[in-house]
């Protein structure tokens, strides 16, 4: 869904409360606040960096799954040291489940805010799991 019917914006950084409705979308669960408020834990409504997002995926992730696996030693992206060690497992978790990719250089870039066509890409892969 689009920020009109005939706008995408896939540059446009994506807030926590839109990134929480896609999430919930992709995973079959209600748009309801409760279930908003469920992944977004009264974070505000700022925009939403990469590990941020990545935290909200795989909290959606785990609620039509029991778990995933994660290699603790491994860093697949270069500035992985510069993610928040809370969200550093889900970072794992989502590159071994092939939902998260770096940019060409390989870089997470976990602080930098998210756009819509990154979430859209890593949604996109959701749905196959």
């Amino acid at each position: 869904k689009g920020k009109t019917d005939s706008i995408f914006a896939p540059e446009d950084a994506l807030k926590r409360s839109e990134a929480a409705r896609l999430i919930l979308r992709v995973i079959g669960k209600e748009e309801t606040d409760e279930n908003i408020q469920k992944l977004i834990a009264d974070q505000g409504n700022e925009e939403i960096t990469r590990e941020e997002f990545i935290h909200l995926l795989m909290t959606g992730y785990l609620w039509g799954h029991k778990t995933y696996e994660i290699t603790l030693h491994e860093t697949p992206f270069p500035d992985f040291s510069e993610s928040d060690e809370l969200y550093r497992e889900e970072i794992l978790g989502a590159y071994k489940l092939g939902l998260i990719l770096g940019d060409e250089n390989s870089l997470l870039h976990p602080k930098k805010n998210l756009t819509r066509a990154e979430a859209c890409a890593a949604l996109y892969k959701l749905l196959g799991k």
